[in-house]
């Protein structure tokens, strides 16, 4: 049995994805589906979000290291099987994978052996496969219902590896000229990697091409609303809200012409989320997510309200990717 790996990569401004897979993890564990959480940007919000700094700490510096870089590193090094991951259990329903800044010392190893898997150097293949192997084999041993996979924004070779191990590919956008932009090129780099890998080498046996799995498939994206200023006028984000959907039709499914143009009713839309900033703080100091703050932990009034929303807004977009991914949810009560 395998498990839905969904990434989330994102060209949004100033919003982290990390921060969208902890509060989509959550709220799986509220729904009842067990999740696992993998960290793979090498910046480790997710991982620092999740767990106190002690014990990202110890995991960053024991030996070998017990994040995703130490089990890559084994890979690389020891040319032997690929194995599952460490996960760090956050209670019955939640685990993740600690992130770690050292992922980028894999970038090199994972750039070049790409151009040997194109070829069919067996190692290279295993290699190019292990992100999607480790993280059904963990998976597995947690007994997780589906895996959300934190990616970093920049495009480098182990982002080629995540999003070619992955099932699915969740954009993260605002309305803005960023994104935009953003999205023309990270959709062009992820559709030309899709159509390498697919021709590479690796492929020419059944064993290899039932372990590959992936590539990851566009299932859609979320626009992330941003907080008043008053050097930006509403009506510049209700412009490019209008674009976003020509620009996620054409450059991410390469499907060329204009079919909508409002974000509302764009089927490719899995959500729109509010600006929370409000509750951002109050959520950091309480370590939980926002829908889950307290009055206890200062969640009155408009923050009171403000919460209820959050939860509604996040369980809306759970439901949505869990349709899209065959996740199974058991009651929409």
């Amino acid at each position: 049995m395998t498990r839905p790996i969904v990434a989330l990569i994102g060209p949004a401004r100033g919003v982290e994805t990390g921060w969208l897979v902890y509060h989509l993890s959550w709220m799986y564990a509220e729904l009842g589906v067990r999740v696992l959480a993998a960290d793979f940007d090498p910046r480790a919000s997710l991982t620092a979000t999740f767990l106190e700094a002690g014990r990202v700490r110890d995991l960053w510096f024991g030996r070998p290291r017990r994040t995703v870089h130490g089990g890559i590193r084994q890979w690389i090094q020891e040319e032997g099987a690929i194995g599952g991951l460490e996960v760090e259990k956050l209670g019955d329903m939640l685990a993740v994978v600690a992130g770690d800044p050292a992922l980028f010392e894999s970038e090199d190893a994972f750039s070049s052996e790409w151009r040997k898997a194109l070829e069919g150097d067996d190692h290279a293949c295993k290699l190019m496969v292990g992100i999607r192997q480790a993280l059904q084999l963990t998976a597995a041993e947690y007994g997780a219902d589906i895996v959300l996979v934190d990616v970093t924004p920049y495009l480098g070779a182990i982002s080629r590896a995540v999003v070619l191990s992955a099932d699915h590919m969740v954009f993260p956008l605002t309305a803005d000229l960023y994104s935009w932009e953003a999205l023309r090129v990270l959709g062009g780099r992820m559709r030309d990697w899709t159509t390498t890998w697919q021709t590479a080498a690796c492929h020419q046996t059944p064993e290899r091409l039932e372990i590959s799995g992936g590539p990851a498939r566009p299932t859609g994206y979320i626009v992330m609303q941003r907080a008043v200023r008053l050097d930006r006028s509403p009506r510049d984000d209700d412009g490019w809200m209008g674009l976003l959907p020509n620009a996620y039709l054409m450059h991410v499914l390469g499907e060329p012409g204009t079919k909508v143009s409002d974000v509302s009713a764009d089927p490719h839309c899995l959500a729109q989320l509010k600006d929370y900033q409000s509750l951002i703080p109050m959520a950091q100091e309480a370590r939980k997510p926002i829908f889950l703050l307290k009055p206890a932990d200062g969640a009155i009034g408009a923050h009171s309200r403000a919460v209820q929303e959050a939860y509604a807004d996040f369980r809306s977009l759970a439901w949505a990717i869990a349709q899209r991914t065959g996740i199974s949810i058991a009651e929409r009560g």
